[in-house]
């Protein structure tokens, strides 16, 4: 969420919005498919997010190999603030995953 200042303790209107699914294994996927390299994704997701992620991994061209869990995957955000130049992290705790997923 692109913030034109963003206040603590305040309301904050998003001036602009990307969602996308994300982190530093997908993150690294989407780098290696762009250069034009072979890449398959293996990852847990679960939940509504998960089944979110998926489609938009595979709509941008991406292999997903997921093991599904219970769990729901983690959402997080990041908010930049454009007066400040600056960005702030909203991480979500990532939850436990059951044995079953993991085997």
């Amino acid at each position: 969420m692109v913030f034109g200042k963003f206040a603590l303790g305040g309301v904050n209107r998003a001036e602009e919005v990307c969602a996308f699914a994300s982190g530093k294994g997908v993150n690294a996927a989407r780098a290696v498919a762009r250069l034009g390299g072979e890449v398959e994704t293996l990852l847990v997701l679960g939940g509504p997010t998960g089944q979110w992620m998926q489609q938009d991994m595979e709509e941008d061209g991406l292999v997903v190999r997921a093991a599904w869990s219970n769990t729901a995957t983690r959402i997080c955000m990041t908010c930049i603030d454009s007066a400040l130049d600056s960005a702030t992290e909203l991480v979500e705790n990532a939850a436990s995953v059951e044995q079953q997923t993991l085997d």
